[in-house]
């Protein structure tokens, strides 16, 4: 095996569109998307940027950081679902 190479390849449809990922038997599923996507990594971006000095300082709060991400997943890597009620 050469280390040097990368061994994974992805589909760049299925990259852009999101893959179902089946969460129980009864239908229930969500469609997500790479977290490498770009258009994830430029809105993160964006939200970052008000705090880039803190980022950089690495003074960031751990919390704000998780919420930054939690809302840019939120928006660009889990696309959509099915099957799931809301109560």
């Amino acid at each position: 095996m050469d280390l040097t190479k990368s061994y994974i390849e992805t589909d760049p449809i299925l990259e852009k569109d999101g893959v179902e990922v089946k969460l129980d038997e009864d239908g229930a599923a969500i469609i997500v998307r790479p977290m490498r996507n770009d258009s994830f990594r430029k809105y993160l971006k964006e939200l970052q940027k008000p705090y880039e000095r803190k980022i950089q300082q690495k003074r960031m709060d751990p919390k704000l950081e998780d919420d930054l991400t939690r809302k840019a997943v939120a928006k660009h890597v889990l696309i959509g679902w099915k099957g799931i009620k809301v109560a």
